[in-house]
């Protein structure tokens, strides 16, 4: 046997640790895993395998930054029925979302509307920005704005809209009256503010009901501006066809205060508002809710916005002196969609038709619960509108509000209209984004 003189025969385990902890420099790494230079001995071996396991050794040098998690975003948001059919009711009417939009992107209060799945009023500052007054604007008439709003409904951004601007106006009173911050009149709970849209500044008023102090059971908004009226729309053939009805369902003499006018398919524009639509007059209530818009046909672009039909038969019982569903390729996704950004053009149609100075009438909107119809069932509205013409004396305006459209020859006429109607709050909650 040749005795083993080497220097490694008595070494131990410690020694190969010692060693290697001070080629490596151990304690500079002792707050990092580790890895041994040397794999030869099996202690060093097993050292190594426990303090640096393969997944940690592969990541090493390739760590992700740690990223703090982002906390959503939570807005108080209501769902306020607009145009019901008397004070208190629910469940009935437009619905609209109302939530604060401070801090919220275009993209960000697009894909809200898209949530809700109606149209959806966002509350900003009073001098928020994106929300431009035109040249044209009716600010200098109406009241300091409370607040300013912008609309969108799931498919884009509209620049006036008649149904959200009631729940805005309902929203913004009952917060101010909830801070103290806003009172009531003395004439019988009205309190008036204006409200900021992109159009212009608007005039609002909200209306308590049982009384000074109570809950608020009405709003209204008004808005002066022009219009023209266009009679090169198409003809009753086209139009009946693209309607799925006949051309004798078109058209109707008119009654009451209206009893020496004919009511004839017409394209209304209303100039700062810029929301032009046609209305196509049919003789009944029937008609109207059982027409299917075509809306391949070539024409449909001629007519605006969309269509209005309008109607003056009503079912029994109802209380309106019309009836009104509007239909167009991109008017909404519902069956009945809210016909409040289309009043303008109606109140103007109506003015011109009477041949007064002012006309206030009702107009309803859906089908509400009407079982002897057997037609497919849509949310009731109850609108209430009041148009004056306007007597300008200025910019070569005539004396009696009209002035002609310079370009195109067309009458101009200007008007004020006021719209009003119940709403009332249906729910509220908190959106998280």
């Amino acid at each position: 046997t040749v005795p083993v003189t080497s220097r490694f025969a008595a070494r131990t385990t410690a020694d190969w640790l010692r060693e290697e902890r001070e080629s490596r420099n151990f304690s500079a790494r002792c707050s990092k895993p580790f890895k041994f230079a040397s794999d030869s001995h099996p202690a060093v071996m097993l050292n190594s395998l426990q303090a640096v396991s393969p997944a940690s050794a592969q990541q090493e040098s390739s760590a992700a930054p740690v990223t703090t998690p982002v906390k959503p975003m939570s807005k108080k948001f209501q769902i306020i029925d607009v145009f019901t059919s008397a004070a208190g009711e629910r469940l009935q009417g437009a619905q609209i979302a109302v939530i604060d939009g401070d801090g919220l992107s275009d993209e960000k209060m697009i894909a809200l509307a898209r949530e809700f799945g109606t149209e959806t009023v966002f509350i900003l500052p009073a001098d928020a920005r994106g929300v431009p007054v035109g040249a044209d604007s009716p600010s200098a008439l109406a009241p300091l704005p409370a607040a300013s709003i912008r609309v969108f409904s799931p498919l884009k951004e509209l620049p006036f809209a008649g149904h959200p601007m009631m729940a805005a106006i309902f929203s913004v009173a009952n917060a101010k009256k909830a801070t103290g911050k806003f009172s009531s009149s003395a004439e019988g709970g009205e309190m008036s503010f204006g409200l900021r849209q992109r159009i212009g500044v608007i005039s609002c008023s909200a209306f308590e009901g049982k009384g000074k102090g109570g809950e608020i059971e009405s709003v209204g908004w008004k808005l002066p501006f022009d219009y023209t009226i266009d009679k090169g729309v198409p003809v009753n053939e086209q139009l009946a066809a693209g309607l799925g009805l006949s051309p004798d369902q078109l058209e109707f003499r008119g009654s009451g205060m209206f009893e020496n006018s004919s009511f004839l398919c017409r394209k209304v524009y209303p100039v700062q508002i810029g929301t032009p639509y046609t209305v196509v007059p049919v003789k009944s209530y029937q008609a109207v809710r059982s027409a299917k818009l075509d809306d391949e046909m070539p024409w449909l672009f001629d007519c605006g916005e969309g269509i209005i039909l309008l109607t003056a038969e009503t079912p029994e019982g109802e209380k309106a002196d019309f009836h009104a569903r509007i239909v167009g390729k991109d008017v909404g996704i519902h069956e009945d969609p809210p016909i409040g950004n289309s009043m303008p053009s109606l109140a103007s149609y109506l003015l011109d038709l009477s041949g007064k100075n002012e006309v206030s009438v009702s107009v309803s909107r859906g089908t509400e619960m009407r079982s002897a119809h057997k037609l497919k069932m849509s949310r009731y509205s109850l609108l209430h509108i009041t148009v004056k013409s306007m007597d300008l004396q200025q910019n070569g305006h005539a004396s009696n509000g009209t002035h002609l459209h310079m370009g195109t020859g067309q009458k101009m006429c200007t008007c004020e209209l006021s719209v009003w109607g119940h709403v009332a709050e249906s729910a509220e909650g908190t959106m998280k984004m």
